[in-house]
């Protein structure tokens, strides 16, 4: 494995040298916190190692153990009164892997976000044959499909752990509940305690993809609002419009890491990247906003070159009205430009998200309804589409309230779409199958000739066709022999 990630790195050196102007891209091996590889080698070579513990149920893959007991998939310490429900765990696998000179800065520890079942048992630590089917593979189950019908749920203290059972069909899942999830923020802490205790550079700087430990606490925030976020598109849809509550386990690691010297306004990785602020403002926890702004975070950093984004701007993509109006409280700049590549000004943000009321807010408050699209990318990074204006990203969402805004405000029906595969208002519209949006554009003067963009062409009449939106393309028939 070592001449393995040897050779990778090595080539993607190479590859990076000749190609991408040295960009670094980066390597991160998962390590199942039961199996104790040689590390300190392995990790000359990586940019991360993600330890996880993992309880694998009997695997052709796994030759050098075949577990016969049912037991917990990621706890953090070993259970005292049932030892063979737990042969791995978390705290054991940090702890063996600094002592034998893994570099701190490099170790992350996973949470998996789905539950692993044993059929035919008693429960854990007892004797289980065949795992049974899963939501993608048998014995694997999707957060959200969990806890199963009949099965009763039980929590444990002292290894923090938790696990349902259905004593009807005998069968075990060992997955997080949210109780857990909350646990493991508090404990949090003390891995960070231990890290710079071992000397880890708190403002060791981050990737290219990468952050600092300050900026991944702060987008961190909640161990059990990921687990709700990756259960239901409909409840992430909700929650993002409405400011978060941070764990206790997460704001007690922000403030214990500004304590250290955490450089709080530390700039962001240059694709992708956030400063601790912008990390929180996107992922909406309010009580970590606003302690970062009362330590003096800038409420106007630059983003990311590539895909960035402002604070304001990320709190108005949430389309969370109320994060908006304390940013701008703040002293947020309403017009602060967008990311060079793959970005959006707040405004352009806020009409994609099809907040009607956000989108007044944002012009009342000064917002340039014209601000041009960004573009796409480059070799390094390239976005699906191009940028959008503020008529050209409410018009492929659909909001027929927020494009009647937006026109009725001044914004120009005929904006050319940006370089790479950008698009026109009416352009997104008939791309987007909204006949409403493309009757009002066509009323307001849309061009149904205007140029494509240059890379990733399509015209109105294109993109209806190519979409089978038959109705939009006798519409504008219609238009065209009317004009």
């Amino acid at each position: 494995m070592v001449s393995t990630l040897q050779q990778l790195r090595l080539s993607l050196d190479t590859y990076s040298a000749a190609e991408a102007r040295n960009y670094h891209f980066l390597i991160s091996v998962a390590y199942p916190a039961g199996i104790f590889l040689r590390a300190p080698w392995i990790c000359y070579f990586v940019s991360y190692l993600i330890y996880r513990t993992r309880k694998l149920p009997k695997s052709p893959y796994i030759s050098h153990r075949q577990d016969t007991a049912a037991g917990h998939n990621a706890n953090i310490y070993p259970s005292t009164s049932n030892p063979s429900s737990t042969p791995f765990n978390t705290n054991q696998a940090i702890d063996y892997y600094i002592s034998q000179g893994v570099t701190s800065g490099k170790i992350n520890m996973g949470m998996p976000l789905y539950g692993r079942s044993f059929l035919n048992t008693n429960g854990p630590g007892t004797p289980y044959s065949g795992v049974g089917s899963g939501s993608w593979e048998n014995g694997v189950w999707d957060y959200k499909a969990l806890p199963r019908a009949e099965a009763n749920v039980s929590y444990l203290d002292q290894p923090i752990a938790s696990y349902s059972y259905d004593a009807s069909q005998e069968m075990m899942i060992s997955y997080d509940t949210p109780q857990v999830a909350e646990k493991k923020a508090e404990a949090n802490i003390d891995v960070v305690r231990l890290l710079l205790d071992f000397g880890a550079d708190v403002n060791a700087p981050p990737a290219h993809l990468g952050m600092t430990a300050l900026q991944a606490a702060a987008g961190g925030g909640s161990l059990l609002g990921d687990l709700i976020l990756s259960s239901d598109t409909d409840v992430k849809a909700r929650l993002a419009a409405e400011p978060q509550r941070a764990d206790t386990g997460y704001l007690e690691v922000i403030r214990l890491l500004l304590n250290s010297g955490a450089d709080i306004n530390a700039p962001p990785g240059e694709v992708c990247g956030r400063t601790a602020l912008q990390a929180a403002v996107e992922r909406g926890y309010l009580d970590i906003i606003q302690l970062l702004l009362s330590a003096g975070a800038d409420i106007n950093a630059h983003p990311a070159a590539a895909n960035g984004m402002t604070a304001l701007q990320a709190a108005a993509k949430r389309g969370n009205l109320e994060l908006v109006k304390l940013l701008l409280s703040s002293g947020a700049d309403v017009n602060a430009p967008s990311a060079p590549v793959s970005g959006m000004t707040a405004l352009q943000a806020a009409a994609k998200s099809g907040s009607l009321e956000l989108v007044r807010v944002l012009l009342s408050s000064g917002a340039h309804i014209n601000a041009p699209p960004a573009e796409a990318g480059t070799t390094t990074f390239k976005a699906k589409e191009g940028g959008r204006t503020a008529l050209q990203a409410a018009a492929s969402g659909g909001n027929i309230e927020v494009v009647q805004l937006l026109l009725g405000a001044g914004a120009d029906v005929n904006a050319p779409p940006a370089k790479a595969r950008g698009r026109t208002a009416l352009q997104a519209a008939t791309e987007a199958g909204n006949l409403e949006v493309a009757q009002l554009l066509l009323w307001y003067g849309a061009d149904i000739h205007a140029p494509p963009s240059e890379e990733g062409d399509m015209t109105a009449f294109q993109a209806a066709l190519e979409e089978g939106n038959f109705e939009i393309v006798q519409l504008l028939l219609d238009n065209e022999v009317m004009t």
